[in-house]
């Protein structure tokens, strides 16, 4: 829905948190899949349609689970996914070379995205959850399900970044991702933390499809639809770094928010003239753009990868 009339700052802020939601956990996936893995890997998106799917279906089937089971459900298929897929392909691909990884994992995209068509069909598809009439918060408009995503993110994010703080498990990710070579000969199974690092990402992307599908629709076509926004996030903040990829997230959303909410006909002197929905990608491009040629190593990268 377009503006009418001056949009409050604080609608601005609100839309921009909700499409932050949307990106976060995804792009922090596929930052924290990197750090382990040295290659970036495009079926990790794919991993959100996926949990998002599976909560649908085990939502259906087993109503008695309630949403928070089903989403449990879609996290733990989208994380064992990840890991399955690194520990018998991308594993072996990445041996090879970052380009052979790359290539590998843009045909496996593929094929996860025909499968999710193929058993779950095209048409979108929506949780069963009760309508509820939107709040006013100071002049912004937004529903319990976006509160709900916005809340869950924000958990999210603070207890995994405790987690790496805070844990063995999160000081071994840190010296895999830092140095590998010096974490193995420190007595770190880097197998094994690789292992459950992407299983890790993938449960978060599974957690941010989940979230994107209640507040919108599921459609099997997510993955490539957040394929540019997620990785505009993670290059934007420095592809490895986590909390790079968060801020990207924000600089994405923000950017999004704005550039598509400027009269361009009131800047020409005519009638009221948006951008189509249609050129929200191009302001991802843009930034990696910009991001590439002033900061090649992200926002909060300093030059090497770290988590």
């Amino acid at each position: 829905m377009r503006p009418t009339g001056d949009t409050p700052v604080i609608q601005i802020l609100i839309d921009t948190l909700i499409r932050t939601s949307d990106l976060a956990l995804i792009a922090l996936g596929l930052s924290l899949s990197y750090g382990v893995s040295r290659f970036p890997n495009v079926a990790h998106v794919e991993m959100a349609p996926l949990g998002a799917a599976v909560a649908l279906a085990v939502a259906a089937l087993f109503p008695a689970g309630g949403l928070v089971g089903a989403a449990i459900a879609g996290a733990l298929a989208a994380g064992l996914t990840a890991m399955l897929l690194h520990r018998f392909a991308f594993d072996r691909l990445a041996a090879v070379g970052p380009a052979s990884a790359l290539i590998g994992s843009l045909a496996i995209a593929m094929m996860l995205r025909a499968g999710l068509q193929a058993v779950f069909g095209t048409r979108p598809q929506q949780f069963d959850t009760r309508l509820t009439p939107p709040h006013d918060l100071w002049g912004a408009i937004l529903s319990d399900l976006q509160i709900a995503a916005i809340a869950i993110t924000a958990v999210c994010l603070i207890g995994f970044f405790a987690m790496l703080r805070l844990t063995p498990l999160g000081r071994s990710i840190r010296a895999i991702a830092a140095n590998p070579a010096l974490a193995t000969a420190s007595g770190i199974d880097a197998r094994r933390v690789t292992l459950v690092t992407v299983f890790l990402g993938g449960m978060l992307a599974g957690i941010g499809g989940i979230l994107l599908a209640l507040v919108t629709q599921l459609d099997i076509g997510m993955g490539q639809m957040l394929l540019l926004p997620v990785f505009a996030a993670a290059i934007v903040g420095g592809l490895g770094s986590l909390p790079g990829a968060v801020m990207g997230a924000f600089a994405i959303a923000l950017a999004e928010t704005l550039v598509m909410r400027i009269d361009f006909g009131l800047l020409a002197g005519e009638g009221p003239r948006y951008l189509p929905l249609g050129y929200l990608t191009g302001i991802g491009f843009a930034l990696i753009v910009v991001t590439l040629v002033y900061r090649p190593e992200g926002l909060l990268s300093r030059g090497g990868r770290r988590a």
